[in-house]
C-alpha cells in the first residue's frame, strides 16, 4: 500500500520549495539513469536556486545509476569527487 502524504508535508519536504537566503553554496550531482531517486528533483533544486541568485553548481552525467558513492576506481565517482573537491577548493579554501 502505498502510503499518502498530506500536501502540507510534502511541501515542507520539498527542497526546492524550501530555498531561503541564508542557504550555503549547493553542489549537486546526479545521474540520469537514477532509478531509485528522480534525478528531476536534482533539476528542480537547481532551478529554484538559481531562480533565487543562489549559488549552485551542477554536475549532472547520463549515466552511473544510484549508491555508488565513493569507489575512486569506477565512474562517476571519480568525475563527482574531483569535480566536488574542486569546487569545495574554489569556495572555502581561497
Amino acid at each position: 500500500m502505498t502510503p499518502v502524504y498530506s500536501h502540507r508535508l510534502k511541501e515542507q519536504m520539498s527542497l526546492e520549495k524550501n530555498v531561503h537566503k541564508w542557504m550555503p553554496p549547493v553542489f549537486i550531482f546526479c545521474c540520469k539513469d537514477d532509478n531509485v531517486v528522480n534525478p528531476e528533483n536534482s533539476f528542480r533544486m537547481r532551478d529554484s536556486l538559481l531562480a533565487h541568485n543562489m549559488p549552485v553548481t551542477s554536475l549532472i552525467m547520463e549515466t552511473g545509476g544510484h549508491g555508488f558513492g565513493y569507489m575512486p576506481e569506477k565512474q562517476p565517482s571519480l568525475i563527482w569527487m574531483k569535480a566536488f573537491l574542486e569546487w569545495y577548493d574554489e569556495l572555502f579554501r581561497k
